[in-house]
């Protein structure tokens, strides 16, 4: 059975917020502010490796990482976002933040993208150079090794460092970290 799920925004006021059916029946305002670029890419991503996770980014930058479960949604069919998901629903009637919808499929040389973490870091240095002095270079250095599971930002030394480590920690330093996305398949 392939469902489809409703993602709904909405601006009222100046605010950004969103909706998702079949687990919420009131709009909550994004944990994180959404860009505020004219044009803005969303990547919609489910993460199921414990429990439904949906994770919202918005040209790069997490806006939402929530999860749904029957804690956190008040409708009773929530378990619908269990399911297989074909598509993502915005209703026009319902969504007054978009204009218009484009599917936007990734460049043909990109073969991941990647989610910024705020706050947090990856544990231990990969092998080899790890410094670099920016996050272009950290990232496309982080691909071509086996022992890099994503980029932190030091901000006390003013370098991109690839690190080992692929669980994120949160950092008394206001580190910023990065790390390929989960369940993102490019096209």
């Amino acid at each position: 059975f392939l469902s489809k799920q409703w993602y709904q925004r909405r601006v009222r006021g100046k605010t950004l917020e969103y909706r998702l059916w079949v687990c919420s029946t009131f709009y909550t305002v994004f944990p994180t502010t959404p860009s505020t670029a004219t044009e803005k890419l969303w990547i919609i991503t489910i993460d199921r490796t414990a429990g439904v996770r949906l994770i919202v980014h918005c040209n790069g930058e997490e806006v939402l990482n929530t999860v749904i479960s029957a804690k956190t949604c008040n409708w009773r069919n929530w378990n619908h976002w269990t399911k297989d998901i074909e598509k993502i629903l915005f209703r026009s009637s319902w969504d007054t933040a978009s204009e218009y919808y484009k599917l936007q499929p990734l460049p043909s040389k990109v073969t991941h993208i990647w989610c910024k973490y705020d706050g947090m870091y990856l544990s231990g240095y990969s092998r080899g150079v790890h410094n670099y002095s920016s996050l272009s270079q950290a990232e496309t250095q982080c691909s071509t090794r086996n022992d890099c599971g994503g980029v932190t930002y030091e901000p006390y030394t003013g370098y991109y460092t690839l690190r080992r480590g692929t669980d994120l920690r949160k950092s008394p330093s206001k580190e910023i970290s990065w790390k390929k996305c989960p369940n993102i398949i490019p096209y």
